[in-house]
């Protein structure tokens, strides 16, 4: 049964806002790819295969800017692509570091203290290698768990390192992100 007292214009403009959302919410995930590409370019941080976490600038603003479900979306499509790109593992590692890195910063942003932007990005990227580093422990244990140990010390040292970074070129390039937001909206 339908209901006749839909107003058109109000239908018509809720239908423009989640095609303005939809509409950046993919230039997001293009930037991710752009970023996460350029990241591929730079020297490495240490013998580990640690990333500087670029790619996840635009998952964070996604999530300030779009709220959390619309971060889920954007880092499944990165799990998708690492899936494509890399193979299962890098997939499944995406997947695992993503969301509970969006957990972690989600929580942290509705606490009744203002958190910063550095702090959300560190705890973002913390929380990112914590759940990466417990999947290779999961899958990889019986290959020495005292090797995986000694690994984690510099990858947190590393991931708050990482985090600092990506919180710092968020804050820089997020006048920018909101800037191409707003013209979405025009």
């Amino acid at each position: 049964m339908k209901d006749h007292n839909i107003n058109p214009r109000k239908a018509l403009e809720e239908q423009r806002s989640k095609l303005r959302q939809l509409t950046l919410l993919a230039m997001l995930a293009a930037l991710a790819l752009v970023f996460g590409y350029v990241e591929s370019l730079l020297p490495p941080l240490s013998p580990f295969p640690i990333k500087y976490g670029l790619s996840n600038i635009p998952v964070v603003f996604t999530l300030l800017s779009l709220g959390g479900g619309s971060a889920v979306v954007l880092s499944l499509f990165k799990s998708l692509f690492a899936l494509l790109t890399r193979g299962p593992l890098a997939a499944s590692l995406s997947l695992a570091g993503g969301l509970c890195s969006l957990l972690a910063m989600s929580l942290l942003k509705h606490t009744p203290q203002k958190t910063s932007l550095l702090m959300l990005s560190a705890a973002g990227a913390l929380s990112h290698n914590l759940a990466q580093f417990g999947l290779l422990l999961l899958l990889f244990s019986q290959s020495g768990l005292m090797a995986f140990m000694s690994l984690l010390p510099p990858l947190l040292i590393l991931g708050l390192a990482c985090g600092l970074l990506t919180g710092l070129a968020l804050r820089v390039l997020r006048p920018y992100l909101e800037k191409m937001a707003t013209k979405i909206d025009a």
